[in-house]
């Protein structure tokens, strides 16, 4: 039996916004629209940029909102040089040699006041082994990664029990990268990066991440084989620059979306 439903979208996405960003908006800005639906679109450089960020901790179980003075860290000193671009570039360019990145090392920590082995480039989700999400493909990442998927599961978690009090269906989709649909782009990054073949996947965070959907009663939809089917049929979902959609990939991502609500709908909108 078909059913006709007339739509009404907002759209809340902001480019570079990681899962506490959404988060935050989801909380200060969405429920006052009284959606019936709620849509997470979760890119895989989402980990990296939660755990970048700095905006949120964990503490007893629940989600704190950092404060600005405990967010920035390190002195006066150390502070106004992490605005500064050339900060960035000299601790990108000291990746390279372990000897200077011991000496950059020990002067962010003593004569800046930051905190010692920090491993992360706080100016992008970029771990010093590699972008964020390339490192978070092994399937024992480091600790970093680990902290990373734990903000994501607690914010995962908030957003889920906000929907259920606000008596709205939540549904977490995630992106699809250009390692994940085109082999010899995963082995191009596999190589460049020297990840384990054995102990590493370019599925390993959709895997994670369908975990954690399904510990929290998460709708999930995971259009990975389809978009392998998709870039077949008609071509590349990705800019050449980058692993961003181009117009084909949105086209995809809005058209599987749209089925698997349809397909669900009972579910999703009971009768």
């Amino acid at each position: 039996q078909s059913r006709s439903i007339k739509v009404e979208s907002y759209n809340f996405g902001v480019s570079g916004y990681g899962t506490d960003q959404e988060w935050l908006t989801l909380r200060e800005k969405v429920w006052q629209f009284s959606p019936d639906l709620v849509i997470l679109a979760f890119s895989p450089n989402d980990v990296g940029d939660t755990y970048k960020n700095k905006i949120i901790r964990i503490e007893d179980k629940r989600i704190v909102v950092v404060s600005a003075g405990e967010k920035t860290g390190g002195n006066w000193l150390g502070r106004l040089a992490r605005e500064t671009y050339t900060y960035h570039l000299v601790i990108r360019a000291s990746s390279g040699s372990e000897f200077a990145k011991r000496l950059v090392e020990k002067i962010r920590v003593d004569v800046l006041g930051f905190a010692k082995d920090e491993r992360f480039f706080l100016s992008d989700a970029q771990l010093v082994d590699g972008p964020f999400e390339v490192v978070a493909s092994q399937k024992n990442p480091p600790a970093e990664v680990l902290e990373g998927w734990n903000l994501v599961r607690e914010l995962l978690a908030d957003i889920h029990a906000q929907a259920e009090t606000h008596n709205v269906r939540f549904l977490l989709t995630i992106n699809i990268t250009r390692p994940q649909v085109d082999e010899s782009n995963w082995i191009l990054h596999r190589d460049l990066y020297k990840l384990d073949p054995e102990t590493s996947s370019p599925y390993q965070i959709n895997e994670v991440l369908a975990q954690i959907a399904e510990e929290l009663g998460i709708t999930f939809y995971d259009g990975r084989l389809d978009a392998v089917v998709w870039r077949q049929e008609t071509g590349e979902l990705h800019l050449k620059i980058d692993s961003h959609y181009n117009k084909n990939g949105h086209l995809f991502m809005g058209t599987k979306v749209a089925e698997f609500i349809l397909k669900n709908i009972d579910y999703i909108f009971p009768p």
